[in-house]
Protein backbone atom coordinates (compact mmCIF):
# COMPACT_ATOMS: atom_id res chain seq x y z
CA UNK A 1 0.00 0.00 0.00
CA UNK A 2 2.79 2.43 0.91
CA UNK A 3 4.59 1.59 -2.34
CA UNK A 4 1.40 2.33 -4.30
CA UNK A 5 0.98 5.71 -2.56
CA UNK A 6 4.62 6.55 -3.19
CA UNK A 7 4.37 5.69 -6.91
CA UNK A 8 1.16 7.68 -7.22
CA UNK A 9 2.74 10.76 -5.64
CA UNK A 10 5.80 10.52 -7.89
CA UNK A 11 3.54 10.26 -10.92
CA UNK A 12 1.57 13.30 -9.86
CA UNK A 13 4.77 15.27 -9.28
CA UNK A 14 5.98 14.47 -12.79
CA UNK A 15 2.56 15.24 -14.30
CA UNK A 16 2.37 18.60 -12.58
CA UNK A 17 5.58 20.10 -13.91
CA UNK A 18 3.75 21.97 -16.69
CA UNK A 19 1.65 23.95 -14.18
CA UNK A 20 3.04 27.47 -13.67
CA UNK A 21 3.84 27.95 -9.98
CA UNK A 22 2.57 31.55 -9.97
CA UNK A 23 -0.65 31.03 -11.93
CA UNK A 24 -4.01 30.31 -10.30
CA UNK A 25 -7.45 30.31 -12.01
CA UNK A 26 -9.50 33.49 -11.58
CA UNK A 27 -12.37 31.36 -10.36
CA UNK A 28 -12.96 27.72 -9.53
CA UNK A 29 -15.65 25.46 -8.12
CA UNK A 30 -15.10 22.07 -6.60
CA UNK A 31 -15.14 19.83 -3.55
CA UNK A 32 -12.94 19.42 -0.49
CA UNK A 33 -12.48 16.20 1.43
CA UNK A 34 -11.08 16.96 4.89
CA UNK A 35 -10.27 14.73 7.85
CA UNK A 36 -8.62 15.51 11.13
CA UNK A 37 -8.06 14.90 14.80
CA UNK A 38 -8.32 18.07 16.90
CA UNK A 39 -8.56 18.74 20.66
CA UNK A 40 -11.74 20.36 21.97
CA UNK A 41 -9.45 23.18 23.16
CA UNK A 42 -5.76 23.52 23.95
CA UNK A 43 -5.07 21.57 27.14
CA UNK A 44 -8.06 19.23 26.80
CA UNK A 45 -7.54 15.49 26.42
CA UNK A 46 -10.90 15.24 24.61
CA UNK A 47 -10.56 15.15 20.81
CA UNK A 48 -12.80 15.39 17.80
CA UNK A 49 -12.03 12.99 14.95
CA UNK A 50 -14.00 13.77 11.82
CA UNK A 51 -14.08 13.29 8.06
CA UNK A 52 -16.25 15.51 5.86
CA UNK A 53 -16.84 16.52 2.24
CA UNK A 54 -17.65 20.15 1.46
CA UNK A 55 -18.31 22.13 -1.72
CA UNK A 56 -16.16 25.19 -2.28
CA UNK A 57 -15.88 28.15 -4.61
CA UNK A 58 -13.26 30.85 -4.98
CA UNK A 59 -12.97 34.07 -7.00
CA UNK A 60 -9.53 35.66 -7.32
CA UNK A 61 -8.34 39.11 -8.33
CA UNK A 62 -4.86 40.58 -8.04
CA UNK A 63 -5.13 41.31 -4.29
CA UNK A 64 -8.37 39.68 -3.16
CA UNK A 65 -9.60 36.09 -2.89
CA UNK A 66 -13.33 35.72 -2.27
CA UNK A 67 -14.24 32.32 -0.82
CA UNK A 68 -15.40 30.66 2.39
CA UNK A 69 -12.23 32.14 3.90
CA UNK A 70 -11.76 35.45 2.04
CA UNK A 71 -8.29 36.83 1.49
CA UNK A 72 -7.30 40.49 1.19
CA UNK A 73 -3.67 41.56 1.16
CA UNK A 74 -1.26 44.25 0.10
CA UNK A 75 2.46 43.91 -0.53
CA UNK A 76 4.43 46.84 0.87
CA UNK A 77 7.59 45.36 -0.61
CA UNK A 78 8.34 41.99 -2.25
CA UNK A 79 9.25 40.73 1.24
CA UNK A 80 6.63 42.42 3.44
CA UNK A 81 2.91 41.69 3.21
CA UNK A 82 -0.06 42.89 5.29
CA UNK A 83 -3.01 40.53 5.08
CA UNK A 84 -6.44 40.13 6.62
CA UNK A 85 -6.32 37.13 8.94
CA UNK A 86 -9.10 34.70 9.75
CA UNK A 87 -9.30 31.89 12.26
CA UNK A 88 -11.82 29.68 14.00
CA UNK A 89 -12.19 27.77 17.25
CA UNK A 90 -14.33 24.65 17.48
CA UNK A 91 -17.44 24.63 19.68
CA UNK A 92 -17.29 22.67 22.94
CA UNK A 93 -20.42 20.92 24.19
CA UNK A 94 -20.31 20.06 27.90
CA UNK A 95 -21.55 16.77 29.34
CA UNK A 96 -24.48 16.78 31.76
CA UNK A 97 -23.44 17.21 35.37
CA UNK A 98 -24.44 13.66 36.31
CA UNK A 99 -22.82 11.98 33.31
CA UNK A 100 -20.61 9.01 34.18
CA UNK A 101 -16.93 9.57 33.37
CA UNK A 102 -15.72 7.98 30.12
CA UNK A 103 -12.50 5.94 30.27
CA UNK A 104 -9.45 8.19 30.35
CA UNK A 105 -11.32 11.43 31.07
CA UNK A 106 -9.38 11.88 34.34
CA UNK A 107 -6.14 12.32 32.40
CA UNK A 108 -5.06 8.67 32.47
CA UNK A 109 -5.43 8.73 28.67
CA UNK A 110 -3.79 11.33 26.40
CA UNK A 111 -6.71 11.21 23.96
CA UNK A 112 -10.40 10.61 24.53
CA UNK A 113 -12.29 10.64 21.23
CA UNK A 114 -15.83 11.90 21.86
CA UNK A 115 -18.23 14.70 20.96
CA UNK A 116 -19.01 16.03 24.44
CA UNK A 117 -16.53 17.25 27.04
CA UNK A 118 -16.63 15.54 30.44
CA UNK A 119 -14.08 17.88 32.07
CA UNK A 120 -16.55 20.76 31.58
CA UNK A 121 -19.58 18.72 32.73
CA UNK A 122 -22.41 20.91 33.94
CA UNK A 123 -20.78 24.07 32.57
CA UNK A 124 -22.07 26.32 29.82
CA UNK A 125 -21.27 25.18 26.29
CA UNK A 126 -18.67 27.18 24.38
CA UNK A 127 -19.92 28.42 21.04
CA UNK A 128 -17.76 28.23 17.92
CA UNK A 129 -15.54 31.29 17.62
CA UNK A 130 -14.53 33.20 14.52
CA UNK A 131 -11.41 35.34 14.56
CA UNK A 132 -10.86 38.33 12.27
CA UNK A 133 -7.78 40.52 12.27
CA UNK A 134 -4.51 41.27 10.54
CA UNK A 135 -1.23 39.47 10.05
CA UNK A 136 2.09 40.94 9.00
CA UNK A 137 4.18 38.47 6.98
CA UNK A 138 7.91 39.10 6.65
CA UNK A 139 9.72 36.91 4.10
CA UNK A 140 13.40 36.43 4.89
CA UNK A 141 14.51 35.26 1.49
CA UNK A 142 12.76 32.42 -0.30
CA UNK A 143 12.51 29.88 2.52
CA UNK A 144 11.91 31.63 5.87
CA UNK A 145 8.74 33.48 6.91
CA UNK A 146 8.04 35.37 10.13
CA UNK A 147 4.41 36.23 10.78
CA UNK A 148 2.54 38.26 13.40
CA UNK A 149 -1.20 37.42 13.39
CA UNK A 150 -3.53 39.35 15.72
CA UNK A 151 -7.15 38.13 15.87
CA UNK A 152 -10.24 39.50 17.58
CA UNK A 153 -12.62 36.63 18.32
CA UNK A 154 -16.40 36.51 18.63
CA UNK A 155 -18.98 33.76 19.05
CA UNK A 156 -20.86 32.47 16.01
CA UNK A 157 -23.78 30.78 17.77
CA UNK A 158 -26.31 32.99 19.53
CA UNK A 159 -25.07 36.24 18.01
CA UNK A 160 -21.65 37.85 17.78
CA UNK A 161 -20.42 38.15 21.36
CA UNK A 162 -16.88 39.41 21.90
CA UNK A 163 -14.67 36.60 23.26
CA UNK A 164 -11.24 38.25 23.42
CA UNK A 165 -8.06 38.58 21.37
CA UNK A 166 -5.20 36.24 20.55
CA UNK A 167 -1.71 36.90 19.21
CA UNK A 168 0.48 34.12 17.78
CA UNK A 169 3.86 35.26 16.41
CA UNK A 170 5.69 32.51 14.59
CA UNK A 171 8.42 31.52 12.18
CA UNK A 172 8.50 28.78 9.54
CA UNK A 173 11.14 27.31 7.27
CA UNK A 174 10.05 25.88 3.91
CA UNK A 175 12.14 23.43 1.90
CA UNK A 176 10.63 24.89 -1.31
CA UNK A 177 10.86 28.47 -2.55
CA UNK A 178 7.97 30.94 -2.78
CA UNK A 179 7.29 30.18 -6.45
CA UNK A 180 6.97 26.44 -5.95
CA UNK A 181 3.75 24.45 -6.22
CA UNK A 182 4.85 22.62 -3.10
CA UNK A 183 5.54 23.42 0.52
CA UNK A 184 7.26 21.32 3.16
CA UNK A 185 7.48 23.66 6.10
CA UNK A 186 8.43 23.33 9.76
CA UNK A 187 6.97 26.06 11.91
CA UNK A 188 6.90 27.20 15.52
CA UNK A 189 4.68 29.80 17.17
CA UNK A 190 3.69 31.14 20.57
CA UNK A 191 -0.02 31.72 21.20
CA UNK A 192 -1.00 34.44 23.67
CA UNK A 193 -4.51 35.24 24.83
CA UNK A 194 -5.85 38.30 26.59
CA UNK A 195 -7.85 37.92 29.79
CA UNK A 196 -11.19 37.67 27.99
CA UNK A 197 -10.03 34.94 25.60
CA UNK A 198 -8.36 32.89 28.33
CA UNK A 199 -11.48 33.12 30.51
CA UNK A 200 -13.59 31.74 27.65
CA UNK A 201 -11.84 28.36 27.84
CA UNK A 202 -10.16 28.13 31.25
CA UNK A 203 -12.23 30.02 33.84
CA UNK A 204 -14.20 28.10 36.49
CA UNK A 205 -16.77 30.30 38.19
CA UNK A 206 -17.87 29.74 41.77
CA UNK A 207 -21.19 28.19 40.73
CA UNK A 208 -19.38 25.64 38.52
CA UNK A 209 -17.06 24.26 41.19
CA UNK A 210 -16.90 20.57 42.07
CA UNK A 211 -14.72 18.68 44.54
CA UNK A 212 -12.18 18.09 41.75
CA UNK A 213 -12.83 21.40 39.97
CA UNK A 214 -12.05 24.46 42.13
CA UNK A 215 -12.76 28.04 41.11
CA UNK A 216 -10.14 29.48 38.80
CA UNK A 217 -9.65 32.81 37.03
CA UNK A 218 -6.91 32.91 34.37
CA UNK A 219 -4.78 35.90 33.56
CA UNK A 220 -3.62 37.16 30.18
CA UNK A 221 -0.48 35.63 28.73
CA UNK A 222 1.05 32.62 26.99
CA UNK A 223 -1.31 29.73 26.28
CA UNK A 224 0.95 27.33 24.39
CA UNK A 225 4.11 26.84 22.39
CA UNK A 226 3.17 25.28 19.05
CA UNK A 227 5.08 23.19 16.52
CA UNK A 228 3.77 22.07 13.15
CA UNK A 229 4.94 20.25 10.05
CA UNK A 230 3.00 21.17 6.92
CA UNK A 231 3.02 19.69 3.42
CA UNK A 232 0.98 21.18 0.58
CA UNK A 233 1.04 20.29 -3.10
CA UNK A 234 -0.67 21.77 -6.15
CA UNK A 235 -0.34 18.67 -8.31
CA UNK A 236 -2.34 19.98 -11.26
CA UNK A 237 -4.57 22.92 -12.05
CA UNK A 238 -7.47 20.99 -10.48
CA UNK A 239 -5.92 18.78 -7.79
CA UNK A 240 -4.16 19.77 -4.57
CA UNK A 241 -3.36 18.23 -1.21
CA UNK A 242 -2.54 19.48 2.27
CA UNK A 243 -1.31 17.60 5.34
CA UNK A 244 -0.66 19.13 8.77
CA UNK A 245 0.88 17.47 11.81
CA UNK A 246 0.97 19.64 14.94
CA UNK A 247 1.85 19.72 18.62
CA UNK A 248 0.87 22.23 21.32
CA UNK A 249 2.79 22.36 24.61
CA UNK A 250 1.51 24.18 27.70
CA UNK A 251 4.85 24.40 29.52
CA UNK A 252 5.16 27.87 31.14
CA UNK A 253 1.54 28.56 30.18
CA UNK A 254 -0.48 30.98 32.31
CA UNK A 255 -3.46 28.59 32.12
CA UNK A 256 -1.71 25.29 32.90
CA UNK A 257 -3.05 25.32 36.48
CA UNK A 258 -6.66 25.58 35.36
CA UNK A 259 -8.71 22.53 36.47
CA UNK A 260 -9.98 22.45 32.87
CA UNK A 261 -6.46 21.67 31.61
CA UNK A 262 -6.04 17.89 31.68
CA UNK A 263 -3.22 17.47 29.12
CA UNK A 264 -0.04 19.54 29.01
CA UNK A 265 0.51 18.51 25.39
CA UNK A 266 -1.81 18.14 22.41
CA UNK A 267 -0.93 16.35 19.18
CA UNK A 268 -3.09 15.93 16.11
CA UNK A 269 -3.34 16.04 12.34
CA UNK A 270 -5.37 17.42 9.44
CA UNK A 271 -5.57 16.02 5.90
CA UNK A 272 -7.32 17.58 2.94
CA UNK A 273 -7.78 16.85 -0.77
CA UNK A 274 -9.12 19.64 -2.98
CA UNK A 275 -10.58 18.85 -6.39
CA UNK A 276 -11.62 21.67 -8.74
CA UNK A 277 -14.48 20.49 -10.95
CA UNK A 278 -14.66 23.71 -12.99
CA UNK A 279 -12.18 26.56 -13.36
CA UNK A 280 -11.52 29.68 -15.40
CA UNK A 281 -9.01 29.62 -18.24
CA UNK A 282 -7.90 33.10 -17.18
CA UNK A 283 -5.44 33.25 -14.31
CA UNK A 284 -3.86 35.53 -11.71
CA UNK A 285 -0.36 35.42 -10.25
CA UNK A 286 0.27 34.29 -6.69
CA UNK A 287 3.27 33.74 -4.49
CA UNK A 288 3.22 31.96 -1.14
Amino acid sequence: MIRLIRCTLIGLLIWSQSLSARERPRWELGIIHAAGQLPHYTGSNHYYQRSINLPYGILRSEQVDVSGVPRLFTDFTPDLRLEMAFGAELPVESDDLNELPPPGADGSSDKVIRTKNYTRRGMEDIQALIGIGLTLDWYLGEHVTVDFPLLSKSTLGGGFRYAGNSFAPGISVDAFDRDSNYALALGVSWEYGDENFNRTYYEVKADNTLPDRPAYTPSAGLISFNENLRFTAQFTRSLSLFILQYRRVLENSVVQDSPLVVANKNEGWVLGIILALAASDASVTRRK
